[in-house]
């Protein structure tokens, strides 16, 4: 039987005021959100013949959107700073 990786979107659209606590929590949401891409990829990669094809458009859809909370994260935590 396989599992996949459960998401709370809404969990990752909170506002965070400035702090060492704040920027503590986005460093670990950020660590969980790559370990759930991980998964995932080992999921598609590795078992997407056993699954269904709505439970593969699932996980890819999941995939893409925690690809792009990852970037989201990384942008605040690590921006761009033009010199």
């Amino acid at each position: 039987m396989l599992t996949l990786v459960t998401f709370d979107q809404n969990s990752t659209h909170s506002k965070f005021s400035s702090g060492m606590n704040d920027e503590i929590s986005l460093m670990k949401q950020l660590e969980e959100f790559r370990f759930q891409h991980r998964q995932l990829d080992d999921l598609l990669d590795n078992h997407a013949a056993k699954l269904d094809q709505l439970e593969l458009q699932r996980a890819k859809k999941k995939r893409l959107t925690l690809r792009d909370e990852i970037r989201r994260l990384e942008a605040i935590l690590y921006p761009d700073i033009i010199a």
